[in-house]
């Protein structure tokens, strides 16, 4: 699909060339050709970068406004739910389950996952960690991501996080530690 979009591109941006010069020709005063130009510049280029543009600016704005990290502590469980590397584990599917993966019979952990806004584009993945004894808040990770616009899908793709997110900060690896085994 991303090789198809080249030539298109390339024909529009033929077309947005022609209108332009010959929309700019229409004014008789230098100052008026020079705005009308303009405008059809911005117009061309909002055909094709607007909505990214626009969803990457709401997407700075709901980071900054509702997206972040509540962190209260870590606790220690058995060595069964960490992989050979020492790095958590669980089973994905029943994290993003409503009822989500209980460990050690006590700490609850989810992911919500939901997808908003126009096509879909926008989506909200909040990562929490409770314990159900104390119905305590131990850890919650909420974190927006953008799919970019749609001449961004057509070619690459695209996947827009806040920019507090770090991959390697993993809530669940933060908030739960391996006990040390006697033996």
């Amino acid at each position: 699909m991303g090789l198809i979009v080249v030539p298109i591109l390339f024909i529009y941006l033929i077309i947005a060339i022609v209108v332009t010069y010959k929309v700019g020709k229409i004014p008789k005063t230098w100052p008026k050709k020079l705005l009308v130009s303009l405008t059809s510049i911005l117009v061309f280029v909002g055909l094709v970068a607007g909505d990214s543009i626009a969803g990457r600016i709401y997407l700075q704005h709901i980071c900054a406004k509702d997206g972040g990290f509540i962190f209260n502590k870590s606790v220690e469980v058995s060595p069964k739910y960490f992989d050979v590397k020492g790095g958590f584990q669980a089973n994905s599917r029943k994290l993003l389950s409503d009822e989500g993966v209980l460990i050690e019979g006590r700490y609850l952990a989810k992911i919500k996952d939901s997808r908003f806004g126009i096509n879909n584009k926008m989506r909200i993945l909040i990562y929490e960690v409770v314990d159900t004894e104390s119905e305590q808040l131990i850890a919650q990770s909420t974190q927006y991501a953008y799919g970019g616009g749609w001449i961004e899908n057509l070619s690459l793709g695209a996947n827009y996080q806040c920019p507090i997110y770090k991959p390697s900060e993993n809530v669940f690896r933060m908030v739960f530690k391996m006990k040390e085994i006697d033996i």
